[in-house]
């Protein structure tokens, strides 16, 4: 079960359960894993370095997405270890989902509002990260994911799902022509009145659902990142050039 944690003085959201099974799930609140801290680009570096040394993971072993909002899944090999974290290495192309079978590889995403998800198979040893914002949340991309960890042996029932903070229909009014064109595609609330609102946390667990993970598998953190925009990052609540990290890893 997803639940508060602090490892090295850090605040973390993670499954203590899937920890001790080897595996590593977890979401970070404020503290900075991208680059684009233009005003201190130093904190941005320090902050990752926080988050693996809390985590005791290899500070240069994150590998992350370049995160396009598109529905590429990226398989991620031992050759990648690094990529977007060693300056020579840019983060994988055109990629919002990262798979991997390999032992000793993190997988990253970043958001600030957008749908973070974690998938682990722990029996065959395969685990994504999956970045759904509303273009991927369209395109199915968590499904996609799930269809290429069944590639890599895989299976969906045994597949368990961590939906982590994202933006909430209380927060996430859209227009007309979006929601129309979400409608038309997935079941979601009518609109009350003039204001239509998505759900892409409950949309994309329905996709999970659809793509044959178990209900029971599926869990939700269930926080708004807008409302929560003092732990979370929220680019619709404070246009903030920070974002926060989902760190899915098979340690051993």
């Amino acid at each position: 079960m997803l639940s508060e944690s602090i490892h090295g003085g850090l605040r973390f959201f993670l499954d203590e359960d899937l920890l001790s099974a080897g595996f590593l799930g977890a979401f970070t609140t404020r503290l900075d894993l991208s680059r684009r801290l233009k005003e201190d680009p130093a904190r941005a570096a320090e902050d990752r370095l926080l988050v693996t040394g809390a985590l005791g993971l290899p500070p240069l072993s994150l590998v992350f997405a370049e995160q396009v909002h598109k529905d590429r899944v990226a398989v991620v090999k031992e050759s990648d270890i690094g990529a977007g974290s060693i300056p020579s290495k840019p983060p994988l192309a055109e990629s919002d989902a990262l798979v991997t079978a390999q032992e000793g590889i993190p997988l990253v995403i970043l958001t600030a509002d957008c749908v973070p998800i974690a998938l682990v198979d722990q029996e065959a040893g395969v685990c994504a990260a999956v970045h759904a914002g509303w273009r991927g949340t369209l395109t199915k991309i968590v499904g996609g994911a799930v269809q290429a960890m069944v590639r890599l042996g895989a299976r969906p029932a045994r597949i368990q799902a961590w939906i982590g903070p994202a933006i909430g229909p209380c927060c996430y009014e859209v227009g007309s022509e979006l929601f129309t064109r979400f409608a038309e595609r997935f079941v979601v609330p009518p609109p009350t009145g003039d204001d239509e609102r998505l759900d892409l946390r409950e949309i994309n667990e329905g996709t999970l659902r659809d793509s044959g993970v178990p209900a029971e598998n599926i869990e939700s953190l269930g926080l708004c990142t807008a409302c929560e925009d003092d732990t979370f990052y929220s680019w619709r609540a404070r246009r903030d050039a920070g974002r926060q990290g989902l760190i899915v890893a098979r340690l051993r």
